[in-house]
C-alpha cells in the first residue's frame, strides 16, 4: 500500500493462506456466535493489487455470487485473498466475533488488534485508526520500538 509520504513495497499480506497436502497452511479463521452474521464469497482475488488501503473490494460485488452466510459457531478457514464481510446482526443480542490471522502478517494495526506475547512482531507496525488515514503512522523500526514514524 501507499498513501502520502509512506510506503510498503511488495505484496501485503493479511495471513496469506493455501492448501498444502489437504490441509489450510496460513491463513485467515473466523467464527460468530450468531448466525447470519457473515458472508463468504467462492472466490480468490489474484492480487492485491485490486483492492483499496483498506482491503475494499466491493467494486468486484457485481463479479461475485450471492456467497454463503455461516452459521453460529461454524469455523470458517480462508485466505487473504477471499472475499468476505461482516453483515448487520439479524436479530438483538450480544454478538461475539473472532479472526485468528495466522501467519504472513506484514503489518500489525496496533490500536486494532491484541498483541500475542508468545508472538514475534511484524517488522511494521501502524499506529492510529486504520478507518481514520490521517492517524495512521508506520513504526520503521520494530526491534527497538524507536519512534521514527513515517506519516502516510
Amino acid at each position: 500500500f501507499s498513501k502520502g509520504g509512506g510506503s510498503w513495497v511488495g505484496p501485503f499480506r493479511w495471513g496469506g493462506g493455501f492448501m498444502g497436502t489437504g490441509k489450510p497452511q496460513g491463513g485467515i479463521y473466523m467464527a460468530s456466535n450468531m448466525s447470519g452474521t457473515c458472508r463468504v464469497f467462492p472466490a480468490k482475488l489474484k492480487s492485491e493489487n485490486v483492492l483499496d488501503f483498506h482491503g475494499n473490494c466491493e467494486h468486484f460485488r457485481p463479479m461475485l455470487s450471492n456467497g454463503r452466510t455461516l452459521e453460529a459457531g461454524e469455523l470458517l478457514w480462508v485466505t487473504d485473498r477471499t472475499p468476505h464481510e461482516s453483515l448487520p446482526c439479524p436479530t438483538e443480542g450480544v454478538r461475539q466475533f473472532f479472526r485468528l490471522v495466522t501467519s504472513q502478517v506484514s503489518a500489525w494495526f496496533e490500536d486494532h488488534n491484541t498483541e500475542n506475547p508468545l508472538m514475534k512482531a511484524p517488522t511494521m507496525i501502524v499506529k492510529g485508526d486504520k478507518f481514520k488515514d490521517e492517524t495512521l503512522k508506520i513504526v520503521a523500526n520494530v526491534q527497538e520500538r524507536k519512534e521514527k514514524i513515517v506519516t502516510l
